[in-house]
């Protein structure tokens, strides 16, 4: 993901950050959030009936975590939203600096796919393709593009600001 685009979604809140700080060596931290999670892999149509008693998928690779919580039956963002996290020691233990975000496909595609729609339709509209009597169309497309803009950036903002409320306090949870 490009730098200004980050910077974009961080501004508008669709990336959020966080540093955790535990008294843990990094060995112990990762045994035990290694045992609170289960193997990664792409979302299945069933993962919210597994067995399993974790709430998290993930992957350790040296200092890099990858996580997500898993999907749960009517939680329609909570198993998209994704914790990129890195590991580094310090003096009092091991310090957790994360990044909680979606795919980097996910905005894109969501931006890409309301340009092109609304872009089409604001075309027709200026093009003067539509008669006078259809001009109402013109106001109408603008106040649908804005409560339709509207949805989708409080249900993605909402989606980060949970994901990274949930990753917080599970966290803690796991290292006590």
């Amino acid at each position: 993901m490009s730098g200004s685009f980050k910077k974009n979604l961080k501004k508008i809140k669709w990336i959020d950050s966080s540093e955790l700080h535990f008294p843990l060596t990094k060995e112990e931290f990762i045994q035990r959030l290694e045992s609170n999670l289960d193997p990664y892999r792409p979302q299945g149509m069933f993962e919210a009936f597994s067995s399993s008693p974790n709430d998290y998928v993930g992957k350790i690779k040296g200092d890099m975590v990858l996580m997500r919580r898993k999907r749960k039956i009517f939680d329609w963002t909570g198993g998209a939203v994704l914790v990129d996290g890195r590991l580094r020691e310090s003096v009092g233990g091991v310090v957790f600096s994360s990044e909680i975000k979606f795919p980097d496909w996910i905005p894109r595609i969501v931006i890409i796919f309301l340009s092109l729609i609304y872009g089409f339709f604001f075309l027709l509209f200026f093009s003067g393709t539509l008669t006078p009597e259809e001009s109402w169309m013109g106001l109408f497309l603008l106040l649908h593009a804005v409560i339709i803009l509207s949805v989708f950036y409080l249900l993605f903002r909402k989606a980060i600001s949970s994901g990274k409320y949930h990753f917080e306090k599970d966290i803690k949870e796991f290292m006590k």
